[in-house]
């Protein structure tokens, strides 16, 4: 077994991203499955979620920069689960290293915000860490 190696990061230097759903049950009853956006600054563990309707492109991008702008600033990197509207394939060079090919809109945000994306492996939610809700 490979043991889990909790890393640390510098003020900035760190965000993590992802989407994530829960079932809340009413005073009446009734059950609905409220689906949300969630990013935290690694450093500090501040955390902005949003409540949304999907997870497409679109709302990615609008969750993000009200994330920027709740945080007060963009970070160096964001890391982010292996959601369709953010990663578009993944590629194993000769080399042995892999080559994340992004949305090209997600990819536009990032240059244009300054923000450095990392994509963790599917099904590996360790490597997001405490956005794992």
């Amino acid at each position: 077994m490979v043991p889990i190696v909790r890393f640390e990061g510098l003020p900035g230097e760190f965000t993590q991203h992802d989407f994530g759903q829960r079932r809340v049950q009413y005073a009446d009853g009734r059950i609905e499955v409220v689906k949300f956006f969630a990013s935290r600054l690694k450093y500090s563990r501040y955390v902005d979620v949003q409540v949304v309707a999907n997870e497409q492109q679109e709302t990615v991008v609008r969750c993000l920069l009200k994330a920027f702008e709740t945080f007060g600033g963009v970070p160096l990197m964001g890391v982010f689960d292996n959601m369709s509207s953010a990663v578009k394939s993944r590629e194993v060079l000769a080399d042995g290293t892999v080559k994340v090919h992004w949305t090209d809109r997600f990819a536009q945000v990032c240059i244009d915000c300054g923000l450095i994306p990392l994509a963790c492996w599917p099904y590996r939610p360790q490597q997001k860490g405490s956005v794992e809700i």
